[in-house]
C-alpha cells in the first residue's frame, strides 16, 4: 500500500488515505481519488464531506473509527527574483513546506549552484515567464525583482491570476504609489486589497536573513487562514521500510501538534517527522522498538498531557490518540 501511495503522489494525484478502525486495530486501509471508491458502507456524510472538502479528520461510526486522511500537495511559492532575500527565503520556504520556484532573468542568480536546494529553478525574461509557465492555482506568490518596472510586468501578471497571497518587497511609500498606479491600469481596488507591500510581518527586519523571516512568518500566517496542514506529501515520501509511522487521530486541548502529525520511526531508531515532542515521541519511540517484535500491524495509543510530571515545565493540558502502524 505504502509504494502505491507513494506513486500516484508521485503522479501529482490529489489522493485521501482511509483508516479504517474497529476495537483498536485498524481492519481496513484505503487509498482513493474520489469517495466513490469507498465500499458502500462508509458511505457515511461526514467522510464523504471530508474527502470532498480535503479535510483531514477522525469520524466515530457505531462501533467503528474512520480516519480520513488528506494527502496535501506543498502549497507553491514562486518567487521572482534570485537576489539577496530570494536566497535565506527559498531556504525557510523549504523547511516551512511551500514548493519553492525562483525565477530570474540573469542566469548568474538563478542557477544549482546558488540554489542547489531549489528544484524549480526558471532562466528567462519576466515577459516570457507568463507564456511558457503554468502556474497553479491559489499560490503564493513574492515579488523580489532588481526593480520597479521587473515588479510592474510581473505584477501586471499575477494579479489576473488566482492566488492566495502576493507579496513585493519595497517600502511603505512604494506600496502607495504602486497601488495608486495599478489603479490607474485599470485593476481594482479588491484585486489590489490583499497586496501585501511592505512585505513580511513588522518584526523591525533590517538584514537580508531577518527580512526572509518576516516574509516567511507572513506566508505561514496567510497559509493557516485558508488551511492548517500539519503534514503534507514529503513525509509519505520518506517511508522506507521496515517502519512503524505514528499519527495524531485526535487531540483536545493544548497539544503541541494536530490531527494528522505524522512521526516515522525507523527500526535503526532514528525518525522522520513529528508528532509533538518531549514525552510523547519518547513513548511512542519506546512502544515502537517493541511493536516490531509483536504480531500485531497496527494499535492506538492514548496520552493524557495533564497527568505527565511537570518538574521540566513541560506540561501541556491537553490529550492526544495516536495510530501506529507497521510496515515491513
Amino acid at each position: 500500500m505504502i509504494k502505491h501511495i507513494q506513486e500516484m503522489i508521485q503522479k501529482g494525484k490529489e489522493i485521501t488515505v482511509v483508516h479504517v478502525i474497529k476495537r483498536q486495530i485498524q481492519v481496513a486501509l484505503y487509498c482513493i481519488e474520489d469517495y466513490v471508491e469507498l465500499n458502500e458502507e462508509l458511505h457515511i456524510p461526514q467522510v464523504i464531506e471530508a474527502i470532498k472538502q480535503r479535510k483531514t479528520t477522525c469520524v466515530q461510526h457505531a462501533d467503528t473509527i474512520i480516519f480520513v486522511e488528506c494527502i496535501y500537495k506543498k502549497p507553491p511559492l514562486y518567487i521572482f527574483g534570485g537576489g539577496t532575500i530570494a536566497y535565506p527565503l527559498s531556504k525557510l520556504a523549504m523547511m516551512c513546506g511551500f514548493d519553492v520556484h525562483i525565477f530570474d532573468e540573469r542566469k548568474e542568480y538563478v542557477n544549482q549552484q546558488r540554489f542547489p536546494w531549489v528544484a524549480h529553478l526558471h532562466h528567462m525574461p519576466f515577459q516570457e515567464v507568463f507564456l511558457k509557465t503554468k502556474f497553479e492555482k491559489q499560490a503564493y506568490y513574492v515579488l523580489a525583482t532588481q526593480g520597479h518596472s521587473k515588479d510592474e510586468i510581473c505584477l501586471k501578471e499575477i494579479l489576473k491570476k488566482s492566488y492566495h497571497y502576493i507579496g513585493v518587497v519595497g517600502s511603505r511609500r512604494k506600496g502607495i504609489l504602486l497601488k495608486r498606479h495599478f489603479e490607474e491600469l485599470g485593476f481594482s481596488s479588491e484585486q489590489l486589497a490583499h497586496l501585501h507591500i511592505p512585505i513580511g510581518l513588522p518584526i523591525l527586519s533590517s538584514t537580508p536573513e531577518e527580512i526572509a523571516v518576516s516574509i516567511i512568518a507572513e506566508l505561514i500566517q496567510e497559509r493557516a487562514k485558508h488551511l492548517r496542514i500539519e503534514c503534507d506529501e514529503s513525509i509519505w515520501l520518506d517511508i522506507k521500510t521496515p517502519c512503524v509511522v505514528a499519527t495524531i487521530l485526535t487531540h483536545q486541548g493544548s497539544t503541541p501538534r494536530g490531527t494528522g502529525s505524522k512521526m516515522i520511526v525507523y527500526k535503526d531508531g532514528h525518525i522522520t517527522g513529528s508528532i509533538g515532542g518531549g514525552r510523547i515521541e519518547y513513548q511512542v519511540m519506546t512502544k515502537a522498538k517493541e511493536f516490531y517484535e509483536s504480531s500485531h500491524q497496527s494499535m492506538i495509543m492514548d496520552f493524557n498531557l495533564s497527568h505527565i510530571p511537570g518538574e521540566e515545565g513541560m506540561v501541556c493540558g491537553g490529550t492526544a490518540c495516536v495510530l501506529l502502524e507497521k510496515f515491513l
